[in-house]
């Protein structure tokens, strides 16, 4: 992706090269008449404009190499990498850069040489050279490439950071907030009943359990399992992992139907099962509390279904999920639930409970919230990069842009006095020049919307749970790109409609 879009950014350089170059074609046709008349070929003139450029794009180059190693460590906390020019073999390195240079230099200078080396040295020396309407259109279509390309990145940009809104808001089907876990070392679960109960008497401490799987690492599954009138060739994957009591409490889960695990009923620690509604609705049963469940041949009943929740990321969908309390010392991760007031002292509580029923080993806790968080990181990284590249084509496009209405509006200079003499307003005038520009931009979002919304829609099928690409979108970015090319041209269209037209026409 990052690759992709340095592409998309050296494109637009590329284009406004060449936008630059053939809009400035007429201020070099005495020398490139000159030259044809002492005997110059149209060879050695694509020659000179091709080694223009690629001398340009090395000098370019070897600026781009200083900024880079004043960047990288900027960089690579941005995108999560750690970068560095000595992780390279020098010389591949060296020959992809110069490789780099060499093809962007042709790709811009190509167009520009050509056009440039089939100027007749006749029509220079009669005064009739003009760059054609062709040459024009030409460059309206390079401007329209170019804001098509960062209208894409804005759109981009909008839908990364959205989709991470959503994902951040959305309702996991459980409350994520002051929840700490710590995983089992040595033999902590000879003293966890213990650890558990002084836990408890703390008035901060919410709740307590324990699990073999935490939401943001839950990976096993098995085909093992069966019902009550489950068709035998009916084969299906059932995340499952073990659990404590007050699982479902400490995280704050509501039970569609029946009830959590309780330690009023001794046979829940050996054979009772709790399935989440994906699970439940997959059996089949209308009513399941109370029917046989068998995990891996042993069987017991349902005793309760859990509304569903996310125990993976917002990539997966909810999976079919049984519960049970079998095997407790396979649960591996403590949980507990703080209140908000005081955390860093509840914390240092627990340390203590840890450390006197569990010497010898230091006590590392993580947030959930973060790990969740954690989840997402890629996706946070991919937000930043877009946020960072979309300003710099933006500046890019609009370097171009502002060169482009200079050039136009000093080639208009005789026009618009003329229009002035003959009573056209200051407004009038401005916003002539002003149009020419906006109806490319208004074009440019037309082509940016459908290439956006295919890319866009193809990196939000990454995800089960997403956001939409709603309208306002593609409307806010063609506004916001309008605005940028209205506020770039403005000040040149300004200074040639206010511009005094006798010093333009003194001289006709």
């Amino acid at each position: 992706m990052f690759s992709l879009i340095a592409v998309f950014v050296l494109l637009i350089a590329c284009m406004n090269f060449v936008n630059l170059t053939t809009a400035r074609a007429s201020h070099r046709s005495l020398e490139i008449g000159m030259r044809k008349v002492v005997g110059a070929n149209r060879v050695n003139l694509i020659r000179q404009f091709l080694g223009e450029s690629v001398l340009i794009s090395f000098l370019s180059l070897l600026i781009a190499v200083g900024l880079v190693l004043l960047a990288l460590p900027a960089f690579g906390s941005i995108s999560g990498k750690e970068l560095s020019l000595a992780a390279f073999n020098i010389g591949l390195l060296a020959a992809g850069l110069i490789g780099i240079g060499l093809v962007t230099g042709i790709l811009s200078g190509s167009y520009p040489a050509f056009l440039l080396s089939a100027i007749k040295p006749v029509r220079v020396f009669k005064g009739a050279l003009r760059i054609g309407s062709k040459n024009s259109a030409f460059r309206k279509i390079l401007v329209t490439c170019q804001f098509s390309l960062s209208i894409a990145l804005i759109i981009g940009t909008f839908v990364v950071y959205r989709q991470l809104d959503f994902m951040q808001k959305k309702n996991l089907g459980y409350n994520q907030e002051h929840i700490v876990y710590f995983a089992e070392r040595g033999a902590f679960w000879e003293n966890y009943d213990a650890f558990k109960i002084e836990l408890q008497r703390n008035p901060d401490i919410v709740g307590i359990t324990a699990a073999s799987s935490i939401p943001t690492h839950t990976v096993t599954s098995t085909s093992g399992v069966g019902w009550e009138g489950k068709d035998p060739g009916f084969e299906v994957l059932f995340t499952q992992f073990n659990v404590d009591y007050d699982y479902f409490e400490t995280f704050e889960m509501e039970m569609a139907q029946g009830r959590s695990f309780s330690k009023d009923f001794p046979a829940d620690v050996t054979e009772a099962f709790i399935l989440n509604e994906t699970g439940a609705r997959l059996t089949g049963m209308e009513d399941p509390i109370g029917k046989e469940f068998t995990l891996w041949n042993k069987s017991g009943p349902i005793v309760g279904v859990v509304k569903d929740y996310h125990f993976k990321s917002l990539h997966a969908k909810i999976e079919p999920l049984v519960l049970r309390m079998f095997h407790r010392n396979w649960n591996r991760y403590v949980i507990i639930r703080v209140k908000s007031d005081g955390i860093t002292e509840t914390l240092k509580a627990v340390e203590d409970t840890y450390k006197k029923c569990h010497p010898g080993y230091p006590f590392e806790f993580q947030f959930l919230d973060e790990a969740l968080n954690a989840l997402y990181s890629s996706e946070m990284q991919t937000g930043k990069v877009f946020r960072y590249f979309m300003f710099l084509a933006i500046f890019i496009s609009c370097l171009g842009l502002f060169g482009l209405a200079s050039f136009m509006a000093d080639q208009r200079t005789k026009e618009i006095g003329i229009r002035k003499v003959l009573g056209a307003s200051v407004s009038g005038i401005f916003l002539m020049l002003l149009k020419e520009f906006v109806k490319w931009v208004l074009l440019a979002s037309a082509i940016s919307w459908p290439l956006a919304y295919f890319v866009m829609d193809r990196w939000l099928k990454n995800f089960a749970y997403r956001t939409d690409l709603g309208l306002w979108i593609f409307l806010v970015s063609g506004i916001l790109g309008l605005a940028v090319a209205a506020a770039t041209v403005s000040y040149q269209s300004l200074k040639a409609s206010v511009a005094n037209p006798a010093d333009s026409l003194r001289y006709e």
